[in-house]
């Protein structure tokens, strides 16, 4: 009670869905037309005509059209009238490099291109993220003192590898601070003799180093793949998330922010050690807050799309809700002989016979795909994410 929710209904000739909050929670097969031509009809808002049944509530932000929208438009309909998993502080930075650098964010912090090239997203749409090509390309942000703050700080951002950097080096993809006392993240190739993949690290003081990183090799690094790198630090840990899921963290025990001058905000490099990355970026976020685990799924889910076409007779089946509790339901028509979950690594964690379109798989959080099959031939695979 007392808080606020978006409900979405789509309907055509075959199938009637329902949406709450932008995930789909059920849906029926009609198979009948989806619209009526009687005359005498209302639009009735808080009751329903002649049964008196009044909703005690409010009501804001109806819409209506006359057009089967599908989960992706469905999901797009919600994110704008949603506040999303980051609440505004005095320093909330959003790059979306959309044919430019600019602080999308309204705080003004425009970044200065040196050399970056504009390229395709990760959803194909030209000019919408920012490549580097790993020898002298970076993004600048000379002046960023007033980001260094003495509190918390959350960074998110999409990367799209091309090459690993050289043996025994790192390709900086983020970088906060004066080169020794900083923020980011890196993709390292045995960097150390230890670090290999994504690793973000926080070093705010000599005292209060830290350094995460995919220890578990929970998600491996393909070239040309898009991944989304979140971290977060208060003056206890600092955290880091690939693709929403926890992956690694350090105990600090110090200061999260520093106050020196002379800090900037480096994409593609660090400040004062090369150290190029050689890939693609897009959707930068810095926010002045520590989010929590469920603020960083949050962030990353609200920055994925999943593709799904527009009539249902285009696409054999699909999952809802997703993400979830590890708990979902299969809409299918020509129904399966088994369901297979494997995790990130390809290895099977879950089989069962199909039953019924109700899959519990009581899973740990993290992603994962779901395959079908029949009569031993697959029906394809979609990726779920438990949370």
């Amino acid at each position: 009670m007392n808080e606020w929710y978006h409900l979405a209904m789509s309907r055509n000739d075959s199938v009637h869905r329902f949406y709450i909050n932008g995930i789909l929670v059920g849906y029926e097969l009609v198979n009948a037309a989806a619209g009526f031509d009687t005359t005498g009809n209302k639009l009735w808002i808080g009751v329903r005509l002649g049964t008196g049944s009044y909703f005690n509530g409010a009501v804001d932000d109806i819409h209506i059209c006359n057009r089967a929208l599908d989960e992706a438009q469905i999901k797009a309909w919600y994110q704008p009238y949603s506040h999303g998993p980051v609440l505004p502080g005095p320093v909330c930075l959003d790059y979306k490099f959309q044919n430019n650098t600019l602080d999308s964010g309204g705080q003004g912090y425009n970044l200065t291109n040196h050399g970056g090239t504009f390229t395709q997203d990760r959803f194909g749409n030209p000019n919408s993220a920012i490549q580097f090509n790993g020898v002298n390309q970076y993004l600048e942000l000379s002046n960023a003192d007033s980001l260094a703050t003495t509190g918390e700080l959350s960074i998110g951002v999409w990367v799209k590898p091309y090459h690993l950097p050289g043996s025994g080096q790192q390709g900086d993809i983020v970088n906060l601070g004066d080169g020794t006392y900083d923020h980011g993240f890196n993709l390292a190739n045995g960097y150390l003799g230890v670090y290999n993949g994504f690793t973000t690290w926080s070093y705010t003081t000599p005292n209060s180093n830290a350094k995460a990183y995919d220890s578990a090799v929970l998600v491996p690094v393909n070239m040309n793949g898009w991944y989304h790198l979140a971290m977060s630090r208060n003056d206890s840990v600092h955290r880091f998330y690939i693709n929403g899921q926890l992956v690694g963290f350090e105990l600090t025990n110090a200061p999260a922010g520093f106050d020196q001058s002379g800090n900037k905000l480096w994409v593609g490099a660090r400040l004062g050690a090369g150290s190029f990355f050689n890939g693609a970026v897009d959707d930068l976020h810095f926010c002045n807050r520590a989010l929590d685990e469920s603020q960083i799924l949050a962030w990353y889910q609200a920055l994925t799309s999943v593709q799904i076409p527009n009539s249902p007779g285009e696409m054999p089946w699909r999952i809802y809700p997703n993400p979830s509790h590890g708990t979902f339901a299969i809409e299918i028509k020509d129904e399966p002989t088994e369901i297979c979950v494997m995790d990130m690594l390809g290895k099977e964690v879950y089989k069962q016979t199909y039953q019924s379109n109700t899959v519990s798989t009581h899973l740990s959080p993290g992603t994962y795909f779901v395959e079908l099959k029949k009569a031993g031939q697959s029906l394809g695979t979609q990726r779920v994410v438990i949370y």
